[in-house]
């Protein structure tokens, strides 16, 4: 318990887009948390509905959710009921954008992904500007012709600037818990987060929130 993957980072490339469509005779399957050391991940519900569970806590995300992940934070994509959805993410190293970022110092393209609010969900018109320009990098990235990359980083800097402006404007939406289960785990996991330096064994947690070491084992899998 708390144990998590660490998936090799982008290994021949510094950004890449991807979309996926699973479906329920095909589903797409998260077995383990993860974390990314060296990349920014922005992943984005087209349709569907999702489970999200991020650093310390689960979101049930919808059609038009914009998830932002940090360097080395934990996370994991979950069915809700169905399998059935379309997503679409971007991952890119630092460095891609390293000399843009440094082009204004009144600005830091990455501080979305250290900011508070996470999850953020958009409306109709948010959605139209964020799919057209997941779209456009991944024609970029698919085609491949003169100058690709660097529409890209231009496109992606597009991205991030829209990304910065509307995400406090949405700094008091508040994501409720899916479930008294997923509150729970979240609860556990803010523990062992604050309590990290600490010699923490299962039978001491289970005491803490009156929980059998079993079950709190079973409920932490399914979750995280």
């Amino acid at each position: 318990m708390g144990k998590y993957t660490a998936v090799p980072d982008l290994i021949t490339t510094d950004f890449i887009v991807k979309y996926r469509t699973p479906t329920d005779e095909n589903p797409y399957i998260m077995v383990n948390s993860h974390y990314h050391e060296d990349n920014y991940e922005i992943f984005y519900l087209i349709d569907g509905e999702r489970y999200y569970f991020l650093k310390d806590r689960t979101y049930h995300i919808k059609k038009g959710d914009l998830v932002l992940i940090d360097r080395n934070e934990i996370h994991k994509s979950s069915h809700v009921k169905s399998h059935r959805h379309k997503r679409v993410l971007v991952q890119f190293k630092p460095d891609f954008l390293n000399e843009i970022n440094k082009a204004d110092s009144s600005i830091n393209l990455f501080s979305c992904f250290t900011g508070e609010q996470k999850i953020l969900r958009l409306d109709f018109k948010e959605q139209e500007i964020i799919e057209e320009l997941f779209a456009k990098m991944y024609h970029e990235q698919t085609n491949r012709q003169k100058g690709f990359e660097l529409i890209n980083k231009i496109k992606l800097t597009d991205m991030l600037l829209y990304i910065n402006r509307i995400a406090g404007a949405k700094s008091s939406f508040k994501f409720d818990h899916p479930d008294s289960l997923h509150e729970k785990i979240s609860e556990v996991v803010k523990y062992l987060n604050d309590n990290y330096a600490e010699n923490i064994n299962l039978r001491k947690i289970s005491e803490h929130f009156y929980i059998s070491p079993n079950y709190l084992c079973k409920i932490f899998r399914e979750v995280t």
